[in-house]
């Protein structure tokens, strides 16, 4: 499957991650950054499951992967 994230911000981390004149730092820095954004997109399209809780307070429902995903 690919995936075409339409994002200005991450268009934004992008400009930053070509340009030459980007330090070593800045670059690792944003290239963190940006894998979140991506993988935020990527995991959007994964199967979720209806899970229930317990919490401090009370039981809630939430939602857990419906298959392990391998990498």
């Amino acid at each position: 499957m690919i995936t075409s994230i339409k994002s200005p911000f991450l268009e934004y981390k992008m400009t930053i991650l070509r340009n030459k004149k980007t330090s070593n730092s800045l670059f690792r820095q944003t290239m963190n950054e940006a894998s979140y954004l991506i993988a935020a997109e990527v995991l959007k399209h994964l199967q979720y499951k209806k899970v229930s809780v317990q919490t401090p307070l009370i039981k809630t429902s939430g939602k857990d992967l419906a298959q392990q995903v391998i990498l």
